[in-house]
């Protein structure tokens, strides 16, 4: 048994050695190479490269200009878009549906058979406080076995909570 241990380390450390010398080999192949890559551009080029990179700068500066102006032009609309009669019109509409669903929900709340009784009391007292009979919060929490019911009172939507 001590044998084959011997052999398959023998095994083992000539597969390294063998890798490694291909990585050499590789390496050296590839930094021969690599000096004849540059010559044969630098020879073939014979200026080209200067006048493609002042091109390629030049038209990086256009456009880097082109897009400084549209930036500019994207602020100036965008302020004039604010001052726009669409957006006035559309935030007074905005308004006026608002006003209208609170004006609607107030006269919900006088009008409701719970709180036709105690409509006096309720306009001497808080908005809040329209029904004292509702609770604070309502626990919804989950539990094993039956579900609690989570729906809020009706009347009690302004004062009563749900916990989770």
């Amino acid at each position: 048994m001590n044998n084959m241990e011997e052999e398959q380390a023998k095994k083992k450390f000539l597969m390294k050695v063998i890798i490694i010398a291909i990585m050499v080999l590789i390496f050296v192949f590839w930094f021969m190479n690599i000096k004849n890559v540059f010559r044969s551009n630098i020879a073939a080029d014979n200026g080209k490269s200067l006048e493609a990179f002042k091109k390629t700068t030049s038209d990086f500066n256009a456009t880097i200009d082109k897009l400084g102006q549209n930036l500019d032009n994207l602020q100036t609309s965008k302020d004039q878009t604010a001052s726009s009669s669409l957006v006035k019109d559309f935030i007074n509409e905005t308004n006026k549906f608002a006003s209208s669903t609170s004006t609607s929900t107030s006269n919900m709340a006088t009008s409701s058979p719970i709180n036709s009784a105690s409509a006096s009391s309720s306009a001497s007292t808080s908005p809040n406080k329209i029904n004292s009979s509702c609770p604070a919060y309502i626990d919804c929490m989950p539990t094993i076995g039956v579900a609690k019911p989570c729906q809020i009172p009706v009347g009690c939507e302004g004062i009563t909570q749900i916990a989770y």
